[in-house]
Formats: C-alpha cells, structure tokens, sequence
C-alpha cells in the first residue's frame, strides 16, 4: 500500500449525493463511500466552524 505524502482541503461542495448515497466529487467522478465514513463526513460539513 503507498503511503500518503501530501494532504489538502477540498471544498464542502465535493460532497454531494448521487441516487440517495453522499459521494465526494473529484473533477466529474463521483466517489461513493461506506456508509461509516458518510455518516462521518456528512456530520463534519454540517458542523459550525470553530473559531
């Protein structure tokens, strides 16, 4: 497995939802996720900034 070297923000638009399901959106790919992390993420984009 290749090890991650670099990290970046994406922004809260590229996660979407395609027939019910959250998916992240790279250029025009839709990515679906498990249903673990989209529960995970979903609760992160509706989280008020801190700050």
């Amino acid at each position: 497995m290749p090890a991650i070297t670099r990290t970046a923000a994406l922004p809260t638009d590229a996660l979407s939802t395609m027939d019910g399901h959250p998916v992240l959106v790279l250029d025009r790919t839709p990515i679906r996720f498990p249903a673990p992390l989209a529960v995970l993420l979903t609760e992160l984009l509706h989280r008020p900034v801190a700050g």
